[in-house]
């Protein structure tokens, strides 16, 4: 019976290491600090408004896509976006907003109707059932070949 638990925790344990990783929305939408970083991933931004020392950047995400490989900036049709100071946003049914301070960091974020969310491989997690799955295996064959019971 002790032997059936301990079987039985380690498949569990194999099961939770898995072959790979989920990244959130959140963690995707903080890993991006500065102007800098954000102008990389999402190029210019459709609205820009400045107010209060602080600036704010919003994307139409309506043209982007997703792929395998998690989200892909969006196409203009080749054309580069110009971006429109304003005063008050026009809110776009997918959007992704940023709040910037005077030095170009990242303050906040807002988005809605967009998930970033992906997955990434997981080489160790995946070596790591290869082994315990292998162990496991042998384990089983020996205590058949030797008549142990379970």
């Amino acid at each position: 019976m002790k032997n059936s638990i301990v079987l039985i925790s380690l498949i569990g344990a194999l099961c939770l290491a898995g072959c790979s990783n989920r990244i959130t929305h959140i963690q995707v939408m903080q890993q991006y600090k500065t102007q800098q970083d954000v102008l990389k991933a999402f190029g210019a931004p459709n609205q820009k408004k400045e107010g209060n020392g602080a600036t704010e950047w919003l994307y139409d995400e309506s043209a982007s896509t997703r792929s395998a490989k998690g989200w892909v900036a969006p196409v203009y049709n080749g054309a580069s976006v110009q971006t429109a100071t304003v005063t008050e946003f026009k809110l776009y049914p997918k959007y992704v907003k940023f709040t910037f301070d005077g030095q170009g960091h990242v303050l906040s974020y807002d988005s809605g109707g967009v998930d970033f969310s992906k997955k990434e491989a997981n080489p160790v997690g995946t070596v790591l059932l290869a082994i315990f799955g292998a162990a496991l295996v042998m384990g089983v064959i020996l205590a058949a070949m030797l008549g142990t019971k379970l």
